[in-house]
């Protein structure tokens, strides 16, 4: 690899999750089963530490802190012994019961940030994110919170926009800035249990109008006290001509993997448990091997061919700030990566409506 070369690695321990939320994107019939061993722990620093420079861990899931404590002092204590500085780690939780102060202290100490998910005000988030029991969770996600404050530590939220919740932008938005907590919004995934609950899901029209309602509040807002993801990363693309964000990032294929409980190396997380974008096995394969794969390398024409002339991106304005947006979107939606967004037509009406605002802004500002 290129000195210098990066890579983002979405590591998932386990699929199992203490929580039974009603849009859970995993496929629970088609994903492995088991939790992370020793031997793939090591294989996977092993092969990360000798292909890239610089390596970030999201540790995803299911529900990552069902390893306990244990299997996270034996991540930092294999990566020290290559080199602890060529690492860095985040844990994204669901934030219940697990979540003990045990590992809060833990991943404080080893500068592990933590991004939990949270969908608004009590009685939102508990439509959605439920215990198996049918038991709302909000109040145990608001004591890891609370705790997770009290220690200083450095946090954010994922919010999923849903039937639910998308006539709520105000109230979100209120809930949000009180308690200090940034936030990215997503809009759901139709994959998963989520095919389940199809009374859950939005139109591409119904997340615009929710962007652009929350773009309002939060640009406007002389005072916001909080970062909202995606519209920072969408400014900073249109200002810098570079775009950051995960879903319109032009190299994805080359700039994130996703590695399963058994070492199945895939994409990215969301592809887990599809045989068809399974590259190999790090226990079984080199990492450099998998990396030189033919599927990668097809994935990785992904924007040359929907951007270039002739591709179906070619002609749209915006193709060089969204590079067809997220390619498992694309293909959950049409059943192939070479294709767009299945929230194309949002990403245009916000991207026009982010630029004619921060322009008219400008205008008055002269």
């Amino acid at each position: 690899m290129p000195e210098g070369e990066r890579i983002i690695v979405i590591a998932k321990p386990t699929h199992e999750c203490n929580f039974k939320c009603k849009y859970c994107s995993i496929p629970s019939e088609s994903v492995e089963k088991g939790r992370m061993n020793d031997e793939t722990l090591r294989n996977l620093t092993e092969g990360l530490f000798s292909n890239f420079d610089k390596i970030k861990i999201i540790w995803h899931g299911g529900e990552p802190t069902l390893m306990g404590l244990k299997f996270y002092e034996k991540v930092k204590d294999i990566q020290a012994e290559y080199d602890s500085k060529t690492f860095s780690n985040r844990i994204q939780t669901n934030a219940g019961k697990t979540l003990t102060e045990e590992l809060i202290d833990f991943f404080k100490n080893e500068k592990i940030n933590i991004g939990f998910s949270l969908d608004g005000p009590k009685h939102l988030h508990n439509l959605t994110r439920v215990y198996h029991n049918g038991k709302g969770t909000f109040n145990d996600v608001i004591r890891s919170v609370n705790l997770m404050k009290t220690k200083e530590m450095r946090t954010g939220a994922i919010c999923v926009l849903n039937r639910y919740n998308i006539d709520n932008t105000d109230k979100i938005y209120n809930f949000f800035k009180r308690r200090q907590i940034s936030l990215k919004v997503n809009p759901l995934i139709q994959t998963g249990r989520a095919k389940n609950n199809p009374d859950l899901s939005i139109t591409p029209q119904e997340y615009a109008n929710v962007m652009t309602r929350l773009f309002d509040r939060w640009f406007f807002d002389k005072d916001p006290k909080i970062m909202i993801d995606p519209f920072q990363d969408d400014i900073k693309g249109f200002l810098l001509n570079d775009p950051y964000g995960c879903n319109s990032s032009g190299d994805c294929a080359e700039r994130f993997l996703g590695i399963d409980p058994s070492g199945d190396v895939y994409p990215c997380g969301r592809f887990s448990g599809e045989e068809e974008f399974k590259y190999g096995n790090i226990n079984k394969t080199p990492l450099k091997k998998i990396l030189e794969s033919k599927k990668r390398k097809k994935l990785i024409k992904r924007k040359k061919i929907m951007t270039g002339i002739g591709g179906e991106c070619n002609p749209c304005d915006w193709r060089d700030l969204c590079n067809s947006g997220c390619m498992h979107n694309a293909y959950i939606s049409n059943g192939t990566v070479y294709s767009r967004d299945l929230y194309c037509e949002s990403t245009k009406i916000l991207y026009n409506y982010i630029t004619k605002t921060i322009d008219s802004q400008l205008i008055l500002a002269q």
